[in-house]
């Protein structure tokens, strides 16, 4: 993450606990063990990636149209 400065700041929302081993492949979103809005869809991956605003992306199921 880099900060720009032509935009306004704010302050980012922090997912509690520890990151997942990366070297382990896990089913489903691997935001899963952390995520405060999971569902019984989380556990079988992600939705496509899609543009929600200039440069930003998401790819959640909560998030999907």
């Amino acid at each position: 993450c880099v900060p720009r400065l032509d935009e306004e700041r704010r302050n980012l929302t922090t997912i509690e606990g520890q990151p997942p081993d990366l070297s382990a492949e896990l089913p489903g979103c691997r935001f899963l063990p952390r995520c405060q809005e999971k569902f019984d869809g989380c556990v079988h991956g992600y939705p496509e990636e899609r543009e929600v605003g200039p440069r930003h992306y998401v790819s959640c199921w909560r998030e999907s149209p």
